[in-house]
């Protein structure tokens, strides 16, 4: 009966604590002049501060315990009516993320009020979410730096993979002495890690691609072939790509017919030439016949299939073969908005909507890439007519698709606007499979004093806004802030990564710029070193698997041939 009671009396206690409680901050309130119920909001305002205390305290835990399973990509886009902190009312703006004790920062815009940066940042994080402050800052070189205004983004109500994007008013510190004005423009997003992962390879755009294909171990061998992949950026490889055909793969070729093998190479571009080359560049549907064509060498030849060149070219990024249908619909619904109001955004939808039709036979649903519409088609013929209108075609969807993605999307979906054929012919080739320093090789070529000032220059680098235009087109000039910075670090990244992949099956070249062209001093140290790490990978490969009665046919043979000649 004791516990009953004890409630009880627990409970009325409580109830005159309380009503003391009451009638002493009414007192209070009385001494100190403030009107009834201040004191009561007071209390509930310190109330929700220890809450808030014990939710921070929460989620520092679950950080703490490594319950780190999402990514959050917050992405700056731009800001306007910036505060001028400079002399010439300008500012030199740059902005700082800091999530969860994680900080990043944007590049600085020089002389302006109306920044745009476009760059994204992940982090990784658990729930609950927290707050994202986003500050912008005017770079000072000697003295400190102005603080120009914050946005505080509470992430607690963010749905997994639903998009937050708006403009924001920016504010000042906790102090409010801060002189502030304008607005940010900004998006966040929460993904599933194994998610981000997946989609950074801009592969998404090919939903057939089964990529269990690349990463589980290769089947054993069935046939007596050892078929080679050959991945280039092509133009700035030809001397190279050359060497490869009429000297190293002949002398391999001649090795692997002493064991009874046949050696042959899948080269999806040797013998093209650049005006050729353009329609291999700008029909996307290439790109699905050399993923197929890598698993086929895979599948038929194990462990000796993969050889690729890197330059200074990261290559291009092709118009996606489809779009996931939420992501259509939404790319199609603003351009419908802006319809309204623009004849140029009809004309884009327009021109979305005719070469993009919904396939109900995927699930789920996606959007295609029509093969042809009308007469226009990717696969034209170069020069003719209608390969030229589907040039023209295809830089209008693909500038289309890729800033109203960048408006309406997170950084994690942008990726297929980003990532090149090339560098997802080395992903599935030598990077996503485990057993890659078995089977690849690769050659990076490095160009000593390349100085980008003389037209030819561009043969061998990403310049900017190239998309569209003729490969053999004759620049005038071409000066370093053409080149791409955007593909110049992802190149670097994928150097990197292979790099650390295949560690001794990834040698270095070296030549030299020459002021039109480069240097040919190092293509016989190649050819060498080529025909040497291909023989010692196939003949690794048929000493393993010997072809079965080979040897003794060959005996056989020569033994009749013997009697033949010299009769008994």
């Amino acid at each position: 009966m004791a516990p009953a009671g004890g409630r009880g009396s627990q409970a009325g206690r409580r109830s005159s604590q309380a009503e003391s409680q009451a009638t002493a901050g009414r007192r209070g309130s009385q001494a100190t002049g403030e009107k009834p119920g201040q004191a009561d909001r007071r209390t509930s305002q310190v109330k929700w501060e220890d809450d808030m205390s014990e939710s921070s305290k929460s989620a520092e835990s679950e950080e703490e315990d490594g319950v780190k399973d999402n990514i959050l990509t917050v992405k700056v886009f731009e800001a306007k009516d910036l505060v001028a902190a400079d002399r010439g009312r300008t500012s030199d703006p740059y902005v700082v993320i800091e999530f969860s004790g994680q900080q990043r920062k944007t590049k600085t815009i020089k002389q302006t009020i109306n920044p745009k940066w476009n760059e994204s940042f992940d982090f990784e994080i658990g729930r609950p979410a927290g707050q994202v402050s986003v500050r912008v800052y005017d770079y000072d070189r000697f003295n400190s730096h102005d603080f120009l205004g914050q946005v505080e983004l509470n992430l607690a109500n963010l749905s997994l993979e639903a998009v937050q994007e708006g403009w924001y008013d920016l504010q000042p510190r906790g102090s409010g002495n801060d002189v502030v004005s304008g607005q940010m423009h900004i998006s966040s997003v929460i993904m599933p890690k194994n998610k981000a992962v997946e989609d950074t390879s801009g592969l998404d755009s090919y939903p057939w691609l089964n990529r269990e294909e690349y990463l589980l171990p290769p089947p054993e061998r069935t046939q007596n072939v050892i078929r080679i992949y050959l991945a280039t950026t092509f133009v700035d490889f030809q001397d190279e790509v050359g060497k490869l055909h009429n000297i190293v793969f002949p002398k391999v070729q001649e090795l692997c017919l002493t064991r009874g093998y046949t050696f042959s190479v899948v080269d999806m571009r040797w013998g093209l030439d650049e005006k050729q080359d353009k329609v291999y560049t700008y029909d996307p549907r290439i790109a699905t016949f050399a993923f197929r064509e890598i698993a086929e060498c895979r599948r038929i030849s194990p462990r000796a299939n993969f050889f690729s060149l890197i330059g200074d070219r990261y290559g291009s990024s092709p118009l996606p073969m489809s779009l996931d249908k939420n992501e259509f619909m939404a790319i199609r619904g603003k351009l419908t908005e802006d319809a309204e109001e623009s004849e140029e955004a009809e004309e884009l939808l327009l021109l979305l909507t005719t070469w993009y039709q919904l396939d109900e036979n995927q699930v789920p649903n996606r959007f295609i890439l029509a093969r042809q519409v009308g007469d226009v088609s990717p696969s034209s013929a170069s020069g003719t007519p209608q390969h030229n209108a589907w040039l023209s075609t295809e830089k209008k969807l693909y500038s289309t698709l890729k800033s109203e993605s960048t408006k309406l999307l997170s950084g994690i979906r942008l990726w297929k606007y980003k990532v090149s054929v090339f560098e997802q012919e080395m992903l599935l080739g030598a990077l996503l499979p485990e057993d890659a320093a078995d089977h690849a090789i690769c050659f990076i070529r490095q160009i000593a004093n390349l100085r980008v000032v003389n037209p030819n220059a561009a043969k061998f680098v990403d310049i900017v806004d190239r998309r569209g235009n003729m490969l053999q087109d004759n620049y005038k000039e071409v000066r370093p802030n053409m080149i791409d910075d955007e593909r110049r670090n992802r190149l670097a990244d994928l150097k990197q990564k292979t790099t650390a992949k295949l560690k001794d099956r990834c040698q270095t070249l070296l030549t030299q710029w020459l002021g039109w062209t480069i240097g040919s001093d190092h293509l016989s140290e190649f050819s060498a070193e080529a025909e040497r790490m291909l023989s010692e990978v196939a003949l690794r490969e048929m000493e393993a698997h010997p072809r079965v009665g080979f040897l003794q046919r060959e005996v056989a043979v020569h033994a009749a041939r013997q009697r033949l000649a010299w009769p008994n």
